[in-house]
Parts: structure tokens; sequence; C-alpha cells
């Protein structure tokens, strides 16, 4: 059977991208198109911190020797805002794992939600034929181990570990 196209997921961990270099082999093999996806957990935010600058020292922090060594009020620089955006960042560790031929041809996208049932919502909907991915030994395995779902066996069995 030849694959069509091929949905790698990733949580960027060394067993995962053993199993992105599976995937690129398939995908040569069979001419598939890849689709890179990464499923962030539903209560993934973006983080926004205000930074302020810290006042310096002397002068500039508000010593005043004409009026008597008091201190006075130190002028307050515009807060900073830092905003970190955990899909960016994701996003962008996608796009570094597409290899230098492919990343005008393969795809890398972000979803939300619970991995599992995300990742084969997405299969799904993108008419994916086989799903590679890794696994963390969280069932007894030792190491890891690449997972193959073929699109065409009832429901996304496994045919492979």
């Amino acid at each position: 059977m030849a694959f069509r196209h091929i949905v790698v997921p990733t949580d960027f961990s060394e067993p995962a991208n053993h199993a992105l270099s599976y995937a690129v082999e398939e995908a040569i093999l069979h001419g598939a198109k890849v689709t890179l996806l990464h499923v962030q957990p539903v209560d993934a935010r973006t983080g926004v911190y205000y930074v302020t600058g810290a006042p310096s020292s002397g002068l500039e922090a508000g010593f005043d020797v004409v009026a008597g060594g008091r201190l006075a009020m130190a002028p307050v620089s515009d807060p900073t805002v830092v905003r970190q955006d955990y899909s960016d960042e994701a996003l962008a560790r996608l796009r570094d794992l597409v290899p230098e031929a492919y990343r005008d041809t393969w795809k890398v996208e972000i979803a939300i939600g619970r991995p599992a049932d995300t990742i084969v919502r997405l299969a799904r909907e993108r008419k994916a034929d086989l799903i590679v991915m890794a696994t963390h030994g969280r069932t007894g395995l030792d190491t890891w181990s690449w997972v193959a779902w073929p699109r065409r066996w009832c429901g996304w069995l496994p045919v492979q570990y």
C-alpha cells in the first residue's frame, strides 16, 4: 500500500525525533506528503510579563545633593511587555525539524487538546493514511518504539511496535 499523507505527532523528545526519521524514510519511499504535529494541552496559555527598569545608583537613583541629600522621585520608565507564546515557540521548533529539501512541501501544525484524541481527529480531517509516532514506554516498554496506524484498518489500529 502506498501512503499519500503521513501525520507525525511530536513532543520534541528524542524518541519522537527517531520516529520522525522513520517517517522521513516512509515519505521518501511512497512520495507522501507529511504533516508534523505538536499537540498542546488545553491549559497551555500565553505568558505575559511586565518588566520595568530597575533604578540605577547615585544621582540617577534620585539622590539629590541640592535638596539636602533627600531622595527625590526617580523617573519611572514605561513597563516593557514580554509575551511568551508557547504556540509560536512550538511552531518554530516544528519548522526546524523539517528537512531542508522538504520545507516547501511539508506542513507543520499546532493543535490544542488531549493528545490521543487530537492526533486521531486531525489525521482523519486531513485524510492521512498513516500516523507515525513514538511511545515513551509508559506501558511497560523500557525503550522507545514507533507506532504506525494505517487509515485503512478499522479506526486506526496499531500495526507495529
